[in-house]
């Protein structure tokens, strides 16, 4: 159990190390590593010994995770911002399409003078 915190410690680590420049693919790597040594811990059953001795580690793992947490906040507000500006500029097209009716026939009239 020992070495499956701390290869959560290393990872998590690794993560905030470059936490600022992550993209959203980094992120995601990192949170499907972080589920299967999830699943791996939730077979595991420490004794009351072993979980006080690993205490101060799990608790290192939670205070990086705020922070990623943080991070993927961001992104999430980061790509919101791009898909309204997507979709306002899709509405804004279709806006302009429907006032002018590219189906409808124009029809000019030329004067004599």
């Amino acid at each position: 159990m020992e070495a499956t915190i701390r290869l959560l410690t290393q990872l998590s680590s690794e993560l905030i190390e470059r936490l600022e420049t992550a993209e959203l693919e980094e992120v995601s790597d990192y949170m499907r590593e972080r589920d299967a040594i999830f699943l791996q811990l939730q077979q595991m059953r420490p004794s009351p010994a072993q979980a006080a001795e690993l205490r101060p580690a799990v608790d290192r793992i939670l205070a990086m995770d705020a922070e990623i947490v943080g991070r993927m906040l961001q992104l999430r507000a980061e790509a919101r911002n791009e898909l309204d500006k997507v979709s306002n500029g899709r509405t804004a097209k279709n806006t302009y399409e429907d006032s002018y009716g590219y189906e409808q026939e124009s029809f000019f009239f030329d004067t004599k003078r």
